[in-house]
């Protein structure tokens, strides 16, 4: 199995279990975090190789969350990849401005 791990921080259950199960299947180490503050615990601890970060959450949301962490991690880079339905442009910019990555076709 691979050491790479992942942390998929979503607030859904349906969610997290279908893409926890998908992530485990390709062989990588899942943790989960429901917002973003369970994330910003998590990373305190543990660095995790990859960020999968839902937007819209509880607590911390995800643009939030992102800033925190990218403070939190310094000069260390993960990759933070937004999963969220909201495609305005000006959604994708927050998302970049707070420190995340996009998969936006429209980019």
């Amino acid at each position: 199995m691979s050491q790479i791990t992942i942390l998929l921080v979503e607030d859904s259950a349906t969610n997290r279990q279908m893409i926890g199960q998908f992530i485990t299947r390709l062989g990588y180490r899942c943790a989960v975090a429901v917002h973003g503050l369970d994330a910003l615990a998590y990373c305190q601890e543990n660095r995790p190789d990859l960020i999968l970060m839902d937007v819209v959450m509880p607590e911390m949301d995800g643009l939030q969350a992102t800033e925190a962490l990218r403070e939190l991690f310094g000069e260390s880079w993960v990759p933070i990849i937004f999963l969220t339905s909201q495609s305005e442009l000006e959604n994708v910019v927050l998302g970049l401005k707070a420190g995340g990555m996009t998969t936006s076709p429209s980019l």
